[in-house]
Formats: C-alpha cells, sequence, structure tokens
C-alpha cells in the first residue's frame, strides 16, 4: 500500500489521483476547519499537528487542546496526533482525547535506522526545549514557512547580524557541504543532514520539536517501539491503579 502525507497548500486536486492509483491519504492539519473539509476530500487520516513538533508547521496551538477540538470536527476521519510526543504515556493521552494513534517525528530521527547524520541524531539527542527555535530561516525551497529546530551556527550567525532579510544574510550562497550523490548543500536550504555528509553540515536545519525532552539516547526502532509499549501499559496501570483507589475511597465515604 502507498502512503502520501501532504500538509501544505491545497490538496484537493491531489486526493482524488492519489485514491485512483490505490493510495492512502495522510493530511497534516492545524485547525478544526481543515479538519472539517478532510471527509468530503476523501482524505484517509488526519494528523493533528501541534505548535511544539518539529520541522515545518501548521499547528495552530499545542497538541493537547487543539486535538479535541480536531476529532470533533472530522465527522469520523481517524486523527492521528503529532507534536511532542515521544512515548507510550503521550500515546495513552492521545488516545484518551480522541487520537487513533500518533506520529513521532524527533523520536525516530534519533533512531539508528534513520538516514539523518549520526551528529544529527546526536544534537536531538542532547538538546532540551530550550534550545529550540520557531524560524522562517531557512527558507531555500519554502519561503514563508515557519518551522520548529535546533538552534545551530547558521541561526546564531544570523541572530548576531541582527536578524537580516533574505538576501543580506550572512553566508547566503555559501556550499556548507554535498549529499551522497555529490549534489551540493547550501546555507539556508530547508534540508536537513544526512547521513555520509560532510563539510559544515551543522549548518543545515536541525529539525527537531519539544520531544527532546523525552529523548534520551539513539536506539534502534525496535527498541524504541518496545519502549513504547511498555511506557504505554505502565501508563495504562498507573490509571488502573488510580481508578481503583478513587473508588475505595469514594465507597468509605
Amino acid at each position: 500500500m502507498r502512503v502520501f502525507s501532504l500538509w501544505q497548500g491545497d490538496i484537493e486536486p491531489y486526493v482524488q489521483i492519489i485514491k485512483d492509483a490505490g493510495g492512502l491519504v495522510f493530511w497534516t492539519v492545524g485547525s478544526p476547519d481543515d479538519a472539517a473539509r478532510a471527509k468530503d476530500m476523501g482524505v484517509d487520516f488526519i494528523v493533528a499537528q501541534g505548535r511544539e513538533a518539529g520541522g515545518h508547521l501548521v499547528g495552530s496551538a499545542p497538541a493537547m487542546p487543539l486535538l479535541p477540538s480536531i476529532v470533533d470536527a472530522a465527522r469520523g476521519v481517524p486523527v492521528v496526533a503529532a507534536g511532542g510526543i515521544a512515548e507510550g504515556r503521550g500515546l495513552i493521552a492521545a488516545m484518551a482525547l480522541g487520537a487513533c494513534g500518533v506520529w513521532m517525528g524527533t523520536r525516530f530521527v534519533a533512531s539508528k535506522e534513520s538516514a539523518n547524520h549520526r551528529g544529527y541524531k546526536e544534537r536531538v539527542v542532547a538538546a532540551r526545549a530550550t534550545d529550540l527555535v520557531e524560524t522562517e530561516l531557512f527558507d531555500a525551497g519554502w519561503q514563508e514557512s515557519p518551522h520548529q529546530v535546533i538552534r545551530n551556527s547558521t541561526y546564531s550567525r544570523w541572530e548576531e547580524a541582527g536578524r537580516p532579510a533574505n538576501g543580506q544574510r550572512p553566508g547566503e550562497g555559501e556550499r556548507i557541504s554535498s549529499f551522497p550523490d555529490g549534489k551540493p548543500l547550501y546555507r539556508y536550504d530547508i534540508a536537513a543532514a544526512w547521513d555520509g555528509m560532510e563539510g559544515d553540515w551543522e549548518a543545515s536545519p536541525l529539525y527537531a520539536g519539544a520531544a527532546v525532552e523525552l529523548i534520551h539516547d539513539v536506539k534502534s526502532v525496535a527498541e524504541i517501539v518496545g519502549e513504547i509499549e511498555a511506557t504505554a501499559q505502565a501508563a495504562l496501570e498507573r490509571i488502573a491503579d488510580l481508578r481503583s483507589r478513587f473508588v475505595r475511597r469514594v465507597a468509605a465515604a
């Protein structure tokens, strides 16, 4: 099954083309208004993105307050929660608010199987939420599109220069690295650092969300999924225990 993830602009012209080709359509939205249109367009899954997500942003509010309103507006289209989720407790919280599952981006950047540069993975592990910035700085390819990244040398140089406008930024047009196929990577490009890149790969956008607070090491996908399962089960057991205590206290009152 082919899966297509759409997130920006007018997606309606493409949905039927994808459906006719046998694909599934995931649409990342940031508001109930968009979610309300999904069913009529034939979208298979809505991704409700909170503002704490990493990478390019459409979320209009934090994930947990936003999610129930998107679920209510979706008219039965399954909703997947995204933004700030990295383990099982977030999964259980999202499902309690009506999601059918979760979308974890930052957690899987820091996986052994990820094609991203090992240094990028290490930066995700080392980062805290205070290291994140929301910006439109990395815009070669997508202008005026906000995104969340870990503060890096490119961002710091731009900030120290007084945040100049596009065309006047320090190092603009400078080649900082190359893709494995030899294609150049320039400062302010939207592409993140891939494995095998040399040169100043750290100057490329290090996309990450608030989930960095929950990521402490690079693990295999199998280990990450196992950890999600274990922390979700522990959360359910704790909820059951709290409910049992509450019932006993009420009965004894």
